[in-house]
């Protein structure tokens, strides 16, 4: 994964695809409780994309923001462009707000990596698809 305070995308170099459904992300308090903002991959497959293909990428972006993808990201499966205030209302789980300095991802509702929000990057080993 690789943000910034504008951008999110979930890059999967693997040799699996990874379906959409079965992540979310979930912004942390600073005592690790859900901070309420929220984005559930299956979102992304609205797109057509059910899955995360190899090497493919998908993406989470203020619609007014104009920069690219980051350089890995050759292959764009799936790109959501929210507005910055919706990002900030509720989907931008990523950024760094008062008490809250972390996210974690889920699989299946179950939590398998937290991610510091100011590092901007952060790698994750999903398991494997069922």
């Amino acid at each position: 994964m690789v943000y910034d305070a504008d951008s999110f995308y979930l890059w999967n170099p693997g040799s699996e695809q990874i379906p959409f459904s079965v992540l979310v992300f979930e912004a942390l308090t600073a005592d690790g409780q859900p901070a309420g903002y929220r984005f559930e991959g299956r979102q992304w497959a609205v797109t057509g994309f059910n899955a995360l293909t190899t090497n493919g990428c998908a993406g989470l972006k203020a619609f007014e923001v104009s920069e690219r993808p980051p350089a890995q990201c050759l292959q764009l499966n799936s790109l959501r462009t929210p507005t910055m205030a919706q990002l900030e209302a509720d989907a931008g789980f990523w950024f760094t707000r008062p008490g809250a300095n972390a996210f974690r991802i889920l699989w299946n509702e179950l939590e398998v990596a937290r991610c510091e929000t100011e590092a901007q990057t952060c790698e994750v080993l999903l398991p494997a698809p069922d």
